[in-house]
């Protein structure tokens, strides 16, 4: 039969169906009535004339249901009616209903939730052109690996590699803005004069950054992201041609980027983004593009057609020493850095690689609460299937199809879990905003909650396959009874209620999964604890930490040292305050700044690094920072640039280098200085001679091990232009808001139009503590989430075990069983099951645990106080489920419970 008359007839089947219904009577009454009067010709009477046409037609039902099978929608009318039937039942039982949508709800929800984040951090690429195209070169290193290079670095890739059809780089900057008169800090970004062409970006009004403006004389324009001109300017167009002041000097507005496009940095945004050559207009004096030192700048790079990444790999490592200007001075081959390259087209994205096992670890623990949530369901199925046995039976007594039947509480589950993933996704917006509260750099919202194709490609494989989990056990059980058993002693089925070893499966397979989650919370709450009671090697009590942004007044170059000085001698001349101090790197706040040790008399075993992390630091950082002095002195005034250059080193250091032996006045230089010994730019770095030993502190981040530490005299080396921030610890009792006030007054006396930005040094401890606290506290929800539903299903099978055994139950206290007796057989029951759980659980956990080794901080996953505190919680948790049936069959009446039996 040709398509042409079988597709609209299929349509017209499903959507017109009592139409085509009445048409297929229509057409079987004529037929019929057309054999009637057949027989009636031939003399028969009309009741056998009947008859024998109905015989004829051999059942006019079944001919029909012939007819209906051609146009082959049965099973999509099937299905409908399923749903139908489905909803009905939903109906008449509305507390399962909404407990199992709500549970189903906040299963899918919090799965939905992690994967979203993972898929903007892992699975979404940067909205560019071509971005598979992209590639990032890495900087790699025995002891690190980044992405930062010099702006000589830049230029010589650019003419270097024939094979780069096109390099760009971007510099993130923090700007003191003035719009309208009215001061701003937005997050800024130098960018050259190619990147928005090299990443192919449209703009959304005006136009963006070209080559020809990123030139010393034309770099006074700039770019507005779309988040900060829709905050900022209401979205207004008239923003093109405005001039903002940026660090105090004129900017006119060109245009603004499209909304998807808020830089090469996906989780971190970019509100104003300037040619790189700006720098220059803003900070004459500033060295950043002449100094090859000053690896401040992020390079992308694209391919030529016909050159690989495998191709382009072995040319860079093997040219990147002669492009480097402190690579071609490197003393070893062991402390050299190799040049690589790869895939670009996800962008750069700092938080990605702080967060992603941290993130992958959650969606783990939501993935087991969601089979926590699954495995309640089915337990609440299969005793609905033992209240729904007779109806079963009935139905397949008269007919039914076991497989329609299976097929039908398969639909029941299925409309359940399309409810539950439709509100999970509702309710995934919310949590994704809790989640976000822990990950940084996040103000314009590019990290949220994005319904992409492979959000709705998770959230619907997640709906399907908490259907397929909770539903397939359930329906297969439902139809397994022998229907003579159902139909006797009024539909009871003994063996079946009052042993339901597959519930009891279930609720142990609970258990065990909730041991996991609950060890994995234990685990990091406990890795959170060590980490916070770890000691930095420093007091963070009553230690503020001020910023001070001199650019924007026109200090520059000699004038920081002066304006540095003068601060630093009024602050410690206020009272309240009991020392100040400001070094180029703010210790644990994830910046880093290292260089070989050359140390005369040690010889370092092959292939070992001599690895030493600096800081450049101002009289009285010890003493302000709290970091107690072992040997030796302090820097003081006079260790200036006319005076011996000096360093204080760690007791680590000491220890290492010295092996024993007193380090005081022995003399050592970096790897830079030694590999420079002509280059004054690089004497702070030669022969250093040590004038004190300090105590061993946390350098860049809490997790860290022990580093060896080297400080330097700023007033020797002059770079107050780069210090990171000043140190301010006060006396106990002194608030924030009152040294702000008081510190902002001196600013503003020493330099006009200054301001100061105070802000307490434990909020730099808390940021570094970002991903502990996220893991602690998140594991620890779905622990106790798990643990709740776990008890739910230990609660539900024990109650249902109670009513079955009501009758036994009643004879045990006929023939003199006391109450605690009873109530210890129920306990007892429930806390094999605990127990069973927790057997399978330990090695499930120990194995699963393994992949958050690198998460736990002086703490091992098969942690024995982790594994015993968790077991005996689920015991204790446990018992206490099970105590309310245990309580009301102890209370059981034994005449009645006879008379029920």
């Amino acid at each position: 039969m040709s398509w042409r008359y079988t597709l609209p007839l299929r349509l017209r089947s499903l959507f017109r169906r009592s139409r085509v219904e009445r048409e297929l009577d229509e057409e079987f009454q004529y037929h019929l009535d057309r054999l009637i009067g057949q027989n009636l010709a031939q003399g028969m009477a009309p009741e056998d004339a009947r008859y024998a046409a109905l015989r004829r037609m051999d059942g006019v039902a079944q001919r029909q249901e012939e007819c209906r099978d051609t146009r082959r929608v049965r099973l999509v009318e099937n299905f409908i009616q399923d749903l139908r039937f489905a909803a009905r039942i939903l109906r008449k039982k509305p507390a399962f209903t909404l407990v199992a949508i709500l549970s189903l709800a906040l299963g899918i929800g919090v799965n939905t939730a992690v994967f979203s984040l993972l898929n903007t951090l892992l699975l979404t690429k940067l909205p560019v052109r071509d971005p598979d195209k992209l590639y990032q070169l890495i900087v790699t290193h025995r002891i690190a690996t980044g992405n930062a290079f010099s702006y000589t670095n830049y230029e010589k890739l650019r003419t270097a590699f024939d094979f780069f059809e096109d390099v760009a780089a971007w510099s993130n900057r923090d700007f003191e803005l003035q719009v309208d008169q009215t001061p701003l800090r937005a997050h800024g970004a130098l960018a050259t004069g190619s990147f928005y062409g090299f990443m192919g970006v449209k703009p959304a009004i005006g136009r963006l950054i070209e080559p020809s403006d990123d030139t010393v004389g034309n770099a006074s324009v700039a770019v507005l992201g779309y988040g900060f001109w829709q905050r900022q300017f209401s979205a207004d167009p008239g923003v093109l041609g405005k001039v903002i002041r940026v660090e105090g000097a004129p900017f006119t507005v060109i245009g603004v980027t499209s909304p998807e496009f808020g830089g090469a940095e996906i989780d971190n945004p970019r509100d104003v983004t300037l040619p790189l050559h700006a720098i220059k207009r803003y900070n004459p004096a500033d060295r950043t593009l002449e100094n090859p030192g000053s690896y401040s700048f992020a390079v992308l790079v694209r391919l030529k057609p016909g050159t690989t990444m495998e191709s382009a790999r072995p040319v860079l490592r093997d040219l990147w020493p002669r492009l480097d200007e402190f690579e071609s001075q490197a003393g070893s081959d062991s402390w050299r850095q190799k040049l690589d390259i790869q895939p670009g087209g996800f962008g750069v994205s700092r938080v990605r690689s702080e967060f992603s096992q941290a993130l992958l670890i959650l969606m783990i623990l939501v993935a087991l609460v969601l089979l926590i949530v699954c495995a309640n369901l089915a337990n609440l199925l299969l005793a609905r299937g033992l209240a729904r046995r007779k109806e079963i039976a009935v139905r397949l007594a008269i007919g039914a199809n076991r497989t329609r039947l299976i097929r039908q509480s398969l639909t029941e589950s299925l409309l359940l879990a399309a409810i539950g993933g439709a509100a999970g996704i509702v309710l995934a917006t919310w949590i994704t905003r809790g989640l976000l509260l822990f990950l940084p750099q996040n103000e314009a919202g590019f990290l949220a909650f994005q319904l992409d194709y492979r959000m709705l490609l998770f959230a619907m494989g997640a709906t399907l396959g908490t259907a397929l989990l909770f539903g397939l056990l359930p329906a297969f059980q439902a139809v397994r009874f022998p229907l003579n058993v159902v139909m006797s002693d009024a539909g009871r089925v003994p063996g079946a209620a009052r042993r339901p070893w597959l519930s009891r499966a279930v609720v142990a397979a609970q258990v065990s999964v909730c041991l996991v989650l609950v060890i994995a919370s234990l685990l990091f709450t406990k890795s959170l604890q060590n980490i916070s009671r770890a000691g930095l090697g420093f007091q963070r009590e009553n230690l503020f930490l001020v910023d001070v942004n001199l650019a924007r007044a026109g200090i520059r170059g000699e004038q920081n040292d002066l304006f540095y000085k003068r601060l630093l001698d009024q602050l410690n001349d206020t009272p309240g305050i009991l020392s100040a101090s400001c070094s180029r790197v703010t210790p644990v706040a994830g910046a880093r700044w290292w260089d070989p040790a050359v140390v005369p008399g040690y010889v370092p075993a092959r292939d070992e690094m001599t690895t030493v992390y600096m800081n450049q630091v101002s009289p009285a950082y010890f003493r302000t920072m709290g970091i107690p002095l072992l040997g030796g002195r302090e820097f003081t005034a006079a260790d200036d640039k006319k005076s011996r250059r000096v360093a204080i080193v760690s007791q680590s250091f000491a220890r290492r280098y010295y092996r024993g032996q007193n380090p005081l006045g022995r003399v050592f230089s970096t790897g830079t200085g030694a590999a420079s010994p002509s280059n004054e730019r690089y004497a702070i770095f030669r022969d250093l001679q040590i004038v004190g030993v300090v105590a061993d502190t946390k350098y860049s981040d809490p997790h860290e091990e022990q580093k060896d530490l080297m400080y330097i005299a700023s007033y020797q080396a002059g770079l107050f232009d780069i210090t990171g921030a000043l140190e301010v610890r006060t006396a106990p009792g002194v608030s924030a808001d009152a040294l702000a006030k008081q510190v902002r007054a001196m600013v503003n006396r020493l330099g006009s139009g200054l301001t100061a930005d105070v802000r307490p040094y434990n909020s730099v401890f808390e940021r570094s503590l970002q991903r502990d606290q996220m893991l602690a506290l998140l594991s620890g929800l779905f622990g106790i989430l798990g643990a709740a539903l776990a008890c739910i299903g230990l609660y539900g099978i024990m109650a249902q075990s109670v009513a079955s055994r009501t009758g036994e139950i009643g004879i045990r206290m006929t023939l003199g069983a006391k109450s605690w007796q009873v109530e210890w057989l129920v306990l007892r029951e429930a806390l094999v099951l605990v127990g069973i759980g927790v057997a399978i659980g330990v090695p499930l956990a120990l194995a699963s645990t393994q992949f958050a080794r690198g998460l736990l901080y002086n703490l091992q996953p098969s942690d024995p106080a982790a594994l015993l505190m968790g077991g005996l919680f689920l015991l204790v948790v446990g018992a206490g489920a099970a105590w309310f049936p245990a309580r009301r069959a102890s209370r059981i009446d034994p005449i009645g419970a006879i008379r029920y039996e």
